[in-house]
């Protein structure tokens, strides 16, 4: 038997939470839901708030770990291409020095993900709000021992257990409160992370990372097809989509016109003691930006 993982995604004045165990070679839902925080800083007693939930507190398979999930606006984000000729090390601290002035790196924690050969993802985080997220959860009794993207860790979902890895091309779209973020990935690669403005008919671009040709010609595609034509969308093989909290719009885009067009992200369709038909497949999709609690918890087998 395994032992409690506890997730938890920051957004929007939101903490969507779930806790997971492994049994009998299978992940399982113990408990999961949302607390609004509205403008309060994140802060211990929203910690405490969950561990007090009655299926945590009194679980069967206690633990001190746990993982945090934050939007793309957040962090400082950057892809690079490392020429054949330099080292990736090398480049990278070059690249730095391009990116921030004298002194203002040194701020900053930073994680560069390979995406192919000498093809990187790097997430700049603020070392204070880092030890910020870290200091909290350890006077709450818990150990982070993860702190990631959450639009990241649905994309692991969609390639490990929605068969994306199986896809040429793909898009994980996650439904937001204010604004829509959207992945992009072709022939195993991430092309671009973008944020998008979706207001009524209005979609409008605000800030993306990677190919500004395809973060351009997704927003035009979606002023076109996302209503009602998304079988149509000819950028990518497939589509994958969740919203980030319970109650938001995603239904508009999730209409009969575009079903066909869409799977829904829901790590709860993959785990064991969950029974599809007593879940609200759109409502808990948010739970999707948790996908990495498979890869900590299958890969550590605790």
């Amino acid at each position: 038997m395994g032992r409690l993982m506890i997730a938890l995604s920051i957004k929007d004045g939101v903490l969507n939470f779930i806790s997971v165990y492994k049994k009998s070679n299978q992940l399982n839902s113990e408990s999961y839901g949302t607390l609004k925080f509205g403008d309060e800083v994140f802060n211990g007693s929203l910690i405490e708030k969950v561990k007090k939930i009655k299926a945590i507190k009194k679980s069967n398979y206690p633990s001190k770990k746990c993982m945090i999930f934050l939007g793309t606006d957040e962090v400082f984000l950057n892809k690079f291409k490392c020429p054949d000729e330099m080292e990736p090390t090398e480049y990278l601290g070059w690249s730095n020095q391009l990116i921030f002035e004298e002194g203002d790196m040194d701020s900053y924690s930073d994680y560069h993900y390979e995406l192919s050969c000498k093809s990187f993802l790097s997430v700049y985080i603020k070392k204070e709000k880092q030890a910020k997220y870290y200091t909290t959860c350890l006077d709450a009794g818990l150990n982070l021992k993860a702190l990631s993207l959450g639009i990241l860790s649905a994309d692991y979902l969609a390639r490990e257990k929605f068969e994306a890895n199986n896809e040429k091309s793909y898009m994980v779209w996650a439904i937001g409160k204010n604004n829509d973020e959207i992945l992009m990935s072709q022939d195993g690669e991430i092309q671009c992370m973008l944020r998008i403005s979706r207001k009524a008919k209005n979609i409008s671009l605000v800030s993306y990372v990677g190919s500004k040709e395809k973060a351009l010609d997704i927003v035009n595609m979606l002023k076109e097809k996302a209503d009602k034509d998304l079988k149509d969308f000819k950028l990518v093989n497939k589509i994958y989509m969740y919203q980030n909290h319970p109650g938001l719009d995603m239904k508009k885009i999730y209409n009969k016109k575009n079903k066909d067009a869409i799977v829904v992200l829901n790590p709860l369709l993959k785990m064991g003691n969950v029974k599809q038909n007593k879940i609200n497949l759109l409502d808990t999709s948010y739970l999707s930006e948790f996908g990495y609690v498979f890869k900590s918890l299958e890969s550590n087998g605790n």
